[in-house]
């Protein structure tokens, strides 16, 4: 035990150092290099190695200690040596307790290394804007899951016992995770609060909301479409129903599939979200007032004062929500809104979030359940263990997953072709390239580039904003 933790932070120390001499930057060597180990703690986790991810932790803090700043950080690190200490000695007593606080609940660590770099480096933060936001409100939603939800259930599923000394560490360090979970909820919301009330009037069918509640006098957070054709309330309970089945007929040694199924679950969720409750890219028609054609169609719009062609932007009309959307690629209405400029990421993310899950549960459900079945229905007590509606469940869970898998994968390649030639749906239906060059083309990897990382700005936001100032002053 010893060995290995000098070992591990003998390895941190070259690491750093490595990282810091090839990128000539402390601050971001720091980051990767903690980002690296955290990876490794959540590997172990997964692997169900309690030992060697104790051991490399301990290392890990040892070689840390100097980076600690504040009072809070130190408690966390003394506290969190105590018990894998106590963990290590105990002769695999608290191997569940090491798994928990230490594998799973790392994986927010990561992503606070990434926000760490951004926030440390305003040059990332303009160059990309969407990613920052991105993996700061990802590290949140992480956090609140596995440090503090995950965490306090845990707390009532092992047995904390042992020592005073432990018992009183272990909720030192849970009420720590409930204090920090308290102070990023403040910069969550602070962060919120200087776009209150952003959008103050609708567009076609969207209408501002705020918490889902729509707000007709002083705007919303949001701009949602309100139709009649939309799906989304189903969405949720099509992803959690089938996943709580899912784990119900698993096995209780599958417990890392689980896991990977509540993480699938939890992103599809919020990809979902993202994607329902973002602005796809409005853009205001500039109509022209003709009354010997009052239903001419729009072939301009405003932006920034100017009128520009519909073609300029790749903008369409959506009958759907009564708006033109910049780069619009469809309508769906699993999310209940067009999917435009603003949006497409957060849509092909759910497919992705979405496809994972039932890969999951097809290649893994099915034949340990079918497993399970076979032993039930070997054994003496079959009669009563194996009921008919565990087979049918059994049987329309596994026809579900698969319906889903297909319908999601062929979805999927489908968005990941016109991603790659930069082609959007409308596009490729009305052949508007064919016989001539894309001149939005600019090869695979930058198209892949522009659509993760490219921020593209809200034009009815910015002229919100324009006449909110208008109006006050």
């Amino acid at each position: 035990m010893y060995y290995a933790t000098v070992a591990a932070a003998a390895l941190h120390q070259l690491l750093l150092r490595t990282i810091t001499k090839a990128l000539d930057d402390n601050v971001v060597a720091q980051n990767v290099a903690s980002g690296l180990f955290c990876a490794l703690f959540v590997a172990l986790g997964v692997v169900n190695r309690p030992t060697l991810l104790a051991t490399s932790m301990l290392g890990y803090l040892v070689s840390d200690s100097a980076s600690v700043t504040t009072a809070g950080y130190a408690i966390h690190h003394a506290v969190t040596a105590m018990l894998l200490l106590v963990s290590l000695h105990a002769e695999g007593a608290y191997d569940d307790l090491t798994v928990v606080l230490g594998g799973y609940g790392e994986a927010s660590t990561i992503l606070l290394c990434v926000a760490d770099t951004f926030k440390q480096r305003p040059r990332l933060q303009k160059a990309y804007p969407q990613l920052n936001q991105f993996v700061r409100y990802a590290f949140a939603f992480a956090f609140f899951g596995l440090r503090v939800g995950y965490w306090s259930a845990s707390a009532w599923i092992i047995p904390w016992t042992g020592p005073l000394p432990v018992r009183l560490g272990l909720y030192a360090l849970l009420c720590l995770q409930y204090y920090w979970g308290f102070c990023i909820l403040k910069k969550v919301a602070s962060s919120v609060a200087p776009y209150r009330d952003r959008f103050r009037r609708p567009r076609g069918k969207h209408r501002p909301v705020c918490c889902c509640v729509e707000i007709k006098v002083c705007g919303g957070l949001c701009l949602v479409a309100n139709i009649k054709n939309n799906q989304f309330p189903c969405v949720p309970w099509m992803i959690v129903v089938p996943n709580a089945l899912f784990c119900l007929l698993l096995p209780t040694k599958l417990a890392t599939e689980k896991h990977a199924a509540l993480a699938c679950m939890a992103g599809s969720l919020a990809c979902l979200v993202a994607a329902r409750f973002t602005e796809p890219g409005i853009l205001p028609a500039a109509v022209d007032i003709d009354h010997d054609a009052p239903d001419a169609p729009v072939t301009h719009v405003l932006i920034g004062g100017k009128r520009v062609p519909l073609a300029d932007r790749r903008a369409r009309y959506s009958r759907y929500t009564d708006v033109i959307v910049a780069r619009l690629d469809h309508y769906c209405s699993w999310i209940g809104s067009p999917v435009g400029a603003r949006n497409h990421f957060y849509y092909v993310a759910f497919c992705v979030a979405f496809l994972f899950w039932s890969s999951l549960d097809v290649a893994i459900m099915g034949p340990a359940s079918a497993l399970r079945f076979g032993r039930l229905a070997r054994s003496k007590h079959s009669i009563e263990r194996v009921s008919p509606p565990f087979v049918v469940g059994l049987a329309l869970l596994g026809c579900y997953c698969f319906g889903v898998l297909v319908w999601t994968g062929s979805l999927l390649v489908d968005q990941a072709g016109l991603v790659t030639r930069n082609e959007t749906s409308i596009e490729r239906v009305k052949k508007t390239w064919r016989g001539r060059a894309n001149p939005y083309d600019r090869g695979a990897f930058r198209n892949w580039l522009d659509f993760c990382f490219r921020a593209t700005p809200s034009v009815v936001l910015e002229l919100d904003q324009v006449e909110s100032r208008c109006e006050a002053a």
